[in-house]
């Protein structure tokens, strides 16, 4: 099992609502899960064994970095008022949920730490950015 699947089982029962895990290589650029909740459709990005600081730079030059397709995706959808998009990374026993605001401009929602505040995790993904 890859990391990313790994994380993917950790993250799972914690994802509000109607989800599917998107496994799509006709279209590249598509985030991993989308979920609906409460009225709200959001998209995820899954990143394991990343270590993301709130910089551009950092997103951007990390070997497992959001792809150019990827970066792409995110800024067309922001930009045409699509749903929310979020990335979930995870690194060793931290596990980080960014805002993905288009291309080049992510907002950090919150760092957790292991043991992980589960509660906090799940109310960033059921709330609004």
């Amino acid at each position: 099992m890859t990391p990313e699947q790994k994380f993917w089982q950790l993250l799972k029962p914690h994802i509000p609502g109607h989800v599917n895990r998107i496994e799509n290589s006709a279209s590249v650029g598509i985030p991993d899960v989308n979920y609906c909740y409460n009225d709200r459709e959001t998209w995820l990005e899954l990143k394991a064994n990343v270590n993301w600081l709130c910089q551009v730079r950092d997103v951007l030059d990390h070997p497992n970095k959001i792809r150019d397709s990827q970066l792409i995706w995110h800024n067309q959808r922001f930009f045409n008022g699509g749903s929310r998009i979020l990335v979930a990374t995870r690194d060793g026993d931290s596990i980080k949920i960014i805002s993905a605001l288009g291309a080049y401009r992510y907002f950090v929602e919150g760092v957790f730490p292991k043991p992980w505040d589960w509660s906090s995790i799940e109310g960033i993904l059921k709330e609004g950015v």
